[in-house]
């Protein structure tokens, strides 16, 4: 039975799938050198950079006060690491940082400058998102709970 027998006037047309038309046309726009690099996700999005939300509170701290000023460079190089990283899991955030201290739902402490300052981090692996919670010096990490800011 044919869409014209059935008194609808148009021929039956196949629809692909939007999600999948997207995936295509997302690969054809890629060079064949960067495929190698980037992963693509269940829905056709491309992973594998990790984004850092936010550099702003970062640089709040080292601007609010000149004594901090100190931690701009170790804290812009490791913004600049963990750009690049591909980080699935705990375990793969070891590898890159082994000194950073791996707490409960996600949430990571960071030492910058020489153990002088304190980086709280809570880390949506799935999504490859970093959110920054808490920066200062290890006299101020001890007064806040980890877990909680």
């Amino acid at each position: 039975m044919t869409n014209k027998s059935m008194g609808l006037g148009r021929p039956k047309v196949e629809l692909i799938p939007v999600f999948r038309a997207i995936r295509v046309l997302r690969r054809t726009q890629i060079p064949d050198e960067s495929e190698k690099i980037l992963k693509w996700s269940h829905i056709g999005t491309i992973v594998g950079q990790m984004r850092i939300i936010a550099l702003s509170t970062l640089k709040a701290f080292w601007e609010g006060c000149p004594t901090y000023a100190d931690v701009k460079e170790p804290a812009l190089a490791w913004y600049r690491r963990v750009l690049r990283a591909d980080w699935e899991s705990p375990a793969d955030l070891k590898q890159d940082f082994g000194s950073a201290s791996i707490l409960k739902d996600g949430r990571v402490v960071f030492n910058l400058a020489g153990n002088k300052y304190r980086l709280v981090v809570w880390i949506n692996y799935a999504y490859r998102v970093v959110y920054i919670r808490f920066l200062g010096t290890h006299a101020q990490y001890d007064r806040i709970d980890a877990q909680t800011v």
